[in-house]
């Protein structure tokens, strides 16, 4: 890897910019949302744009990193939701190709099926650690 800035700045241009974004003031708390490995592929190739949380603690418009990886995600959409109500649709969007693999997704995560419960949904769409920068600026000249 070729060092940027001249050979001062050993840290590649990526793990820059997540600093860079990490420690802007605009940014109280930078935060993450987990996925297991399958799901992670289905977010990188654009399958998957939607989830189901029982947590309603991220807001629309925040930028989260997915795991520990390059891959950050604007969240567009957040709304409640019982899981017996999703559509076919939606199913689609969380990546899954009928209710059935959906169900037993849910069972393997949570331990079990239960379509009255509430859950917290979010949209999401993939987007670049350059994005997050100009959102950065943005709130900064806003200050």
């Amino acid at each position: 890897m070729r060092p940027i800035d001249g050979g001062k700045d050993p840290l590649p241009i990526t793990s820059r910019l997540h600093s860079n974004i990490r420690n802007h003031k605009s940014v109280k708390k930078m935060q993450r949302i987990c996925f297991r490995r399958p799901f992670i592929f289905k977010i990188i190739s654009g399958e998957k744009t939607q989830t189901r949380r029982l947590s309603g603690r991220y807001q629309v418009g925040e930028i989260l990193q997915v795991n520990n990886t390059e891959i950050w995600i604007l969240i567009t959409k957040k709304y409640r939701q019982r899981l017996g109500e999703i559509s076919m649709q939606e199913i689609r969007k969380e990546g899954f190709s009928s209710p059935k693999e959906f169900q037993d997704a849910w069972k393997k995560i949570h331990g079990c099926w239960n379509p009255s419960m509430e859950v917290w949904t979010y949209e999401f769409e993939v987007i670049s650690p350059l994005y997050c920068m100009e959102a950065i600026k943005r709130c900064r000249s806003q200050e």
